[in-house]
């Protein structure tokens, strides 16, 4: 896995890339999005901050009404009924923005993890190739 760049009229965005070969092909899939943020470390710092955003305007909206387990639809929808459909639409808007972030930064985490894992630096046969070639992997 690695990180690679892609530029979109001017601007450039980032994302985790693992490559495999299907039919003799290289295929590079996109394992997560980091958008501007060139580390995963950086965007997992930029979604921590947009989920305690989307948090902080669900609990000033909705406060005491907001159930503790978002997770738990029956307490969900339990409380969007007892709201005008309007409010209720806009309740579970903001629900699914929550849930949505906290499942992002766990994937970005575990992405973290398994690049950590693959790393020249984890990995002792690389490290030692490096030694002998100096431009192993600069191509």
């Amino acid at each position: 896995m690695f990180i690679r760049e892609k530029k979109s009229k001017g601007t450039s965005y980032y994302q985790v890339v693992r490559s495999r070969r299907d039919a003799g092909k290289v295929v590079q899939d996109v394992v997560v999005a980091l958008g501007q943020c060139r580390t995963i470390s950086a965007a997992i710092s930029v979604s921590d901050q947009e989920l305690c955003d989307a948090r902080d305007a669900l609990n000033r909206e909705f406060g005491d009404d907001v159930p503790s387990d978002l997770n738990d639809d029956i307490a969900v929808g339990t409380t969007a009924d007892k709201m005008p459909k309007t409010v209720a639409r806009r309740f579970r808007q903001r629900i699914k923005t929550v849930l949505r972030l906290t499942e992002k930064i766990a994937h970005l985490r575990e992405v973290e993890t398994e690049l950590e894992d693959t790393s020249p630096s984890a990995n002792p046969d690389v490290a030692e190739m490096k030694k002998k070639s100096p431009l192993w992997g600069t191509w």
